[in-house]
């Protein structure tokens, strides 16, 4: 299936595109190989992002936001940078802030210790209205984002939620980073 990715991107044929990383993450999810169907959809929603398709790269967002609830991944799993890496991709492309603040809300409810990642994602895409709305939520997350940065054993992910943390200047929520 690769083969026909290829050619469809290679044509610009992007709705078989999408239908066709839709298919591998599926198949992926009936095999209970969530790690791949992941990967799959972030890949998807970057590639057809960087090549102006949105609307396409914003379902695969969507999905890809959905297959880490899905897969009930350990918080230790969590791909705070491909969460970050999906977001600042279709915040970039959107000309309206309304698919950015869809995802943004979708990962919030989803995997509220990505709070932090979300904050900093919408900040560096120039989305300070919803920036501003994401900070509200920090001391409801300050527990659960905590314990992502408290079980990670990736020093990348301790570094990013104390950098994202020290930006929403809420030292005390970081304190147990430092």
């Amino acid at each position: 299936m690769d083969t026909k990715l290829k050619d469809a991107l290679e044509v610009k044929d992007y709705y078989s595109a999408h239908q066709i990383y839709l298919a591998i993450a599926q198949r992926h999810c009936r095999s209970k190989r969530f790690e791949e169907a992941k990967q799959t959809l972030k890949d998807g929603c970057l590639e057809l992002c960087g090549r102006g398709e949105t609307k396409s790269a914003v379902d695969l967002g969507r999905r890809y936001i959905d297959t880490l609830a899905l897969g009930r991944l350990p918080l230790i799993d969590i791909d705070a940078m491909g969460v970050h890496a999906v977001l600042t991709a279709v915040g970039r492309r959107s000309a309206d802030k309304e698919n950015l603040r869809m995802l943004a809300d979708l990962v919030i409810k989803e995997q509220p210790c990505l709070l932090l990642v979300v904050f900093h994602s919408l900040l560096q895409v120039g989305a300070h209205k919803e920036a501003g709305m994401v900070l509200l939520k920090l001391d409801d997350a300050k527990e659960e984002w905590q314990l992502l940065g408290a079980a990670s054993q990736d020093p990348q992910v301790i570094l990013y939620i104390t950098l994202a943390g020290l930006k929403a200047r809420n030292f005390g929520a970081i304190s147990c980073f430092l």
